[in-house]
């Protein structure tokens, strides 16, 4: 693992930041070439991209920290070392959800089409995130045999463990290829985005089970209730919504 990419005196460049920022800026770009193909005006993505920067930072660290409260008691300036990694993607992605939910109303754009743009953006920047926690050594996977463990130095303690960043990372690389090669055959607003949101969701649920991660209820992760809720709201969407849309 390599928390620092590079160390030249005074300079530091964590992984776990410049990976969370290169995800930014991929999802900009590819939030950019959607909104052109769905009529929508690009440069209105560099705010939006923005805007989810901030709040899905926020929201992630806050969720993380509160998660993990017992991390922070001794330590609360640590809380704002976000160099160090800890964010939480389904804490990140409700509070920009909903500041971003704002900021469609506001512009009074559609916010189904706006939700298809981020769908697509979205896995990939997850993707590449997944990189950082890596190289920083954080979200890793309980203790295995098999031949797919990855030793974290950090822990001191030469247990061969699921790297879990790396199955996040490979399954949001699949499904952001799988929507960006079928993107053209989502008809419907609120397709692309919803599609993703189960297949990340159930994905996410799974890989939870392997995952370094304290339960918080009947045994189960909060990622691994948020993923059930994310699954159920997915669902209700394709089964009730969409199809009373469609009529």
């Amino acid at each position: 693992m390599k928390p620092v990419l590079i160390n030249f005196r005074t300079i530091k460049i964590y992984s776990y930041g410049l990976f969370l920022a290169i995800a930014f800026i991929l999802a900009l770009f590819i939030s950019r070439k959607i909104a052109r193909e769905r009529g929508v005006d690009p440069d209105l993505m560099y705010d939006l991209v923005f805007l989810s920067a901030v709040s899905g930072i926020i929201g992630g660290r806050l969720s993380y920290v509160l998660y993990h409260l017992s991390d922070y008691v001794s330590s609360p300036v640590s809380v704002f070392y976000l160099w160090e990694g800890g964010l939480s993607v389904f804490g990140g992605f409700a509070l920009a959800l909903i500041i971003d939910s704002l900021w469609v109303i506001r512009k009074k754009l559609s916010w189904l089409k706006i939700a298809d743009i981020a769908g697509v953006a979205m896995p990939l920047g997850i993707a590449v995130a997944r990189i950082g926690c890596f190289l920083n050594g954080c979200c890793y996977g309980v203790v295995t045999k098999s031949a797919l463990g990855v030793v974290f130095p950090a822990l001191n303690d030469s247990l061969a463990r699921h790297p879990t960043q790396i199955y996040e990372l490979i399954y949001s690389l699949l499904i952001f290829s799988f929507i960006w090669l079928f993107r053209h055959q989502f008809k419907t607003e609120g397709d692309i985005f919803f599609s993703f949101l189960i297949s990340y969701s159930f994905f996410r649920f799974l890989n939870e089970f392997i995952r370094v991660n304290p339960p918080f209820l009947l045994g189960l992760t909060g990622s691994q209730w948020v993923s059930i809720l994310a699954i159920v709201a997915s669902l209700s969407y394709f089964l009730v919504w969409r199809e009373k849309r469609r009529k």
